[in-house]
């Protein structure tokens, strides 16, 4: 499984609300399995849900979120996916990654 895909830009100024491309490459469109984002930042951090996410016209779903909740510094993410799987007891299997590449949150 992969985790999000940044743009080029990874560095964002307190105060935006950037919205950066989720990838999660399982076997199955994402539509099909439920998953979200743990966004971290020093003591502070916001989980962002599927149900939460833009769709865009391709199907592809995208992580926005407001950047003074979690502060100013480098922002870790870390994708939890819930995929369907027949060989597990509870028919679902979690995924657990951290995405590639970092955001930085600056200051203005």
């Amino acid at each position: 499984m992969n985790g999000c895909c940044y743009s080029d830009n990874v560095e964002v100024y307190y105060g935006s609300t950037p919205k950066y491309k989720l990838e999660i490459n399982a076997g199955l469109p994402m539509s099909e399995f439920d998953f979200e984002v743990k966004l971290s930042c020093g003591d502070n951090s916001l989980t962002v849900k599927k149900a939460d996410m833009p769709v865009g016209d391709d199907g592809s779903y995208y992580v926005c979120f407001d950047t003074t909740r979690l502060g100013i510094g480098p922002v870790k993410a870390v994708v939890t996916a819930f995929i369907p799987d027949g060989d597990y007891f509870s028919r679902v299997r979690k995924e657990v990654t951290v995405a590639n590449g970092p955001i930085i949150i600056k200051r203005t």
